[in-house]
């Protein structure tokens, strides 16, 4: 049985962290990573960062709020990440799973067909020029 060797590439990155999302950029060789949150009650994270194989580089965090359990895809036909639901804590939205959709460049968008209820905890891909969801928590 092979043995694998973890090396630490980067001193600086996102803090530790459960639940968030990622996608793989194909088009632009990038690792995306959004949200996620703390082992701590009502500490969910709304920061946006991509891993380009040697560092991490935060981008702007204006965007979705924050979140964790959401999925995201990088959608290879129309060049473009994109990230569904979750579930998002705060003054108005304590415990509430949203059912939105964000394209990256953080600007939401109207999901043609959308999905048929508010999901979390689920994964989504990109096929024929769509994306779909497959399993999840009802909420």
């Amino acid at each position: 049985m092979p043995k694998f060797l973890w090396t630490q590439r980067s001193n600086f990155g996102p803090s530790p962290r459960a639940f968030h999302g990622t996608a793989y950029d194909s088009n632009r060789r990038r690792v995306v990573l959004f949200g996620g949150s703390r082992n701590q009650p009502g500490t969910f994270f709304g920061d946006t960062w991509e891993w380009d194989g040697s560092y991490w580089t935060q981008m702007d965090d204006i965007g979705p709020a924050p979140r964790s359990g959401h999925a995201m895809s990088y959608h290879s036909n129309r060049r473009v990440t994109l990230l569904f639901g979750g579930t998002i804590v705060g003054a108005n939205a304590a415990g509430a799973n949203p059912n939105d959709t964000w394209q990256m460049g953080w600007r939401r968008v109207d999901a043609a067909g959308g999905f048929r209820s508010k999901r979390s905890f689920f994964a989504c891909h990109g096929v024929r020029s769509r994306a779909e969801k497959h399993g999840a928590v009802r909420r």
